[in-house]
């Protein structure tokens, strides 16, 4: 979607299941990963709090080399969502980005689409990714993400994932425990 049209609505920040790069999964969010997340439950890494405050850079530029903060997001602007009928999770936030931004402004001309991409830490479960030969996360602690043009995250730009229906069925059925 354009910026235009994401601008103050809710677009997918993160979902369960595989991450991809250009032809090959990244990784894999483990189910039940982001309620964990999200409820303040990760055991190995920090909860989320509910004063906590998260930016919006653009393209994934770090505040050292690109100094501008063009959005913000808090606790309160996430909601969890079910995007399968196995129990798998999706988080949406609420993109709330600065409209006085001389960037935001270009990008809002721009006729382009545009997606989201989650800037994270997480805990690798080994045991899941000596099993599937992929790196297989079970803990996320978000704390900003970036306007990008083409996202891991499939849903979080409105991009299709291609051959995803040929994915082995290990791939996709990977952490029901």
């Amino acid at each position: 979607a354009s910026v235009k049209k994401l601008s103050d609505s809710k677009i997918r920040l993160l979902d369960e299941g595989a991450i991809v790069g250009d032809d090959y999964i990244d990784f894999i969010i483990k189910k039940g990963t982001l309620e964990k997340f999200v409820e303040g439950q990760n055991e190995f890494l920090p909860n989320l709090t509910d004063d906590f405050v998260g930016s919006v850079n653009l393209g994934h530029m770090d505040f050292a080399t690109f100094p501008f903060i063009i959005g913000e997001w808090k606790k309160s602007d996430l909601s969890l969502v079910d995007i399968d009928e196995d129990g798998r999770k999706g988080i949406d936030v609420a993109l709330h980005l600065d409209s006085e931004s001389v960037f935001v402004q270009e990008l809002q001309r721009q006729p382009y689409d545009i997606g989201i991409s989650s800037e994270f830490y997480y805990h690798v479960d080994w045991e899941s990714t000596d099993d599937v030969g992929y790196l297989v996360v079970d803990e996320v602690y978000i704390f900003a993400y970036g306007l990008v043009g083409e996202c891991g995250n499939v849903n979080s730009s409105g991009l299709e994932l291609k051959g995803e229906s040929n994915m082995s069925e290990e791939i996709k059925t990977l952490a029901e425990d």
